[in-house]
């Protein structure tokens, strides 16, 4: 009996702990384990894990940006991407400098012909464009205005269903488009000629595994219950 008291708590407790199709990055354990740098050989880049954030350095000027993909979501698809970010730097108006956040990556950097993706481009003077990447060429289906601030934290969640795609910033609708050149793919954070900070990153839906920070915090609660129950 006192066997199955224990089984049955274990269950609960993995009810109670559990994300089910959630995937979260807190960099808290100090390194980009599972990321990976997508440049093209003649662009620079660097990405460092400081005091649990993310710090995303990107310095080569004129170049299309640089950006760390998750190699587990490279065939995700119909999710919402949250994360919060912030810039560290003002620029002038008009200055093309600015966080990239790409979705239904298809992982390409400029050697295999890429990249391949819609993203976000978000600049530091208030510009914010949903984009396409289509062979290493940009497109520019919408833009729109928000007013950011250097140095202030900013919470985005991006609707990504198919071939819609949507941005909030601070639970403020922000843009809408559509195109169906990419239906599917992975998530990849950077920036262009800019320092971005990134945390908090949490990805939900049905093709997204348990993984990332949640898998770490788990079997930790885990193994503490365990311990316990001895």
């Amino acid at each position: 009996m006192h066997y199955l008291n224990c089984c049955l708590l274990v269950l609960c407790l993995l009810a109670g702990f559990s994300y089910a199709g959630t995937w979260i990055e807190n960099f808290d354990d100090g390194n980009t384990d599972g990321w990976r740098l997508v440049l093209g050989s003649e662009k620079h880049a660097e990405a460092t894990v400081v005091n649990s954030e993310l710090v995303f350095r990107q310095f080569n000027i004129g170049s299309t940006g640089g950006w760390l993909v998750l190699e587990a979501s490279r065939n995700w698809s119909n999710y919402t991407l949250e994360m919060r970010f912030k810039f560290t730097e003002d620029v002038g108006p008009n200055d093309p400098k600015g966080a990239i956040i790409t979705y239904n990556d298809t992982f390409d950097g400029i050697p295999e012909g890429g990249p391949n993706c819609p993203f976000l481009f978000l600049r530091p003077d208030g510009l914010v464009r949903g984009m396409l990447a289509i062979n290493g060429a940009w497109f520019f289906p919408v833009t729109t205005q928000f007013p950011f601030s250097s140095g202030v934290w900013y919470q985005l969640r991006i609707l990504v269903q198919g071939s819609h795609y949507e941005l909030f910033i601070d639970g403020q609708h922000i843009l809408t488009y559509d195109d169906d050149t990419f239906t599917s793919g992975g998530v990849g954070i950077g920036a262009r000629d800019v320092v971005v900070h990134f945390d908090d990153v949490r990805i939900t839906g049905d093709s997204v595994p348990d993984g990332g920070s949640v898998a770490v915090e788990v079997a930790g609660k885990l193994a503490t219950v365990w311990a316990a129950l001895k």
